[in-house]
């Protein structure tokens, strides 16, 4: 009987990757120039070198002259590093470099003014960015550009009503892989 093994005598084992959580210091930033209270957090889960699942939870609440809204999203992303096709996991320590990434998000909406609206959406997500990272473990900075879709309807009072809203994605998320 003859046994063959997949375990090379000189490779290293990979460690696994770190999970890294951050805040989008951009979607802040604009809220504020606006004068909105906004956020939006992140939670990477690592499933390799080259994939991860990426979880955002986000807020936006704004109030004017007789209006207020309110504004609640989740965004699921499968992330997928570019370097990984050229570089092997043995080499790449950690997960940096270009990214792309493509999901769903859901949101709720809640305004409030001469009458009440609730929207309820769902859409697509696309994602492209740039990780920097500072040591193996700490800090790191991700720019990104992307597109979301959300289409769903508006529930008011008088009826209900198509709703659909979409537009270009900034972030600049600042965090810690730990």
């Amino acid at each position: 009987m003859f046994i063959c093994a997949g375990v090379s005598a000189g490779a290293a084992p990979v460690p696994p990757e770190r999970t890294a959580v951050g805040a989008d210091i951009g979607s802040t930033a604009a809220g504020a120039f606006m004068g909105a209270v906004a956020a939006s957090f992140t939670l990477e889960l690592p499933l390799s070198r080259a994939w991860a699942i990426d979880i955002e939870p986000s807020f936006y609440w704004a109030s004017g002259t007789g209006t207020s809204i309110l504004q609640i999203n989740a965004e699921a992303l499968a992330r997928f590093y570019l370097v990984s096709l050229f570089v092997d996991d043995q080499t790449r320590t950690v997960q940096w470099g270009p990214f792309v990434a493509a999901g769903a998000i859901a949101a709720w909406g809640y305004a409030q003014g001469d009458s009440t609206i609730t929207v309820l959406a769902l859409g697509p997500a696309i994602r492209a960015g740039y990780r920097f990272i500072f040591g193996d473990a700490g800090i790191f900075v991700e720019p990104s550009v992307g597109f979301m879709a959300l289409f769903g309807g508006q529930f008011a009072p008088a009826g209900a009503s198509s709703s659909m809203n979409t537009g270009l994605t900034l972030g600049l998320i600042v965090g810690w892989r730990f």
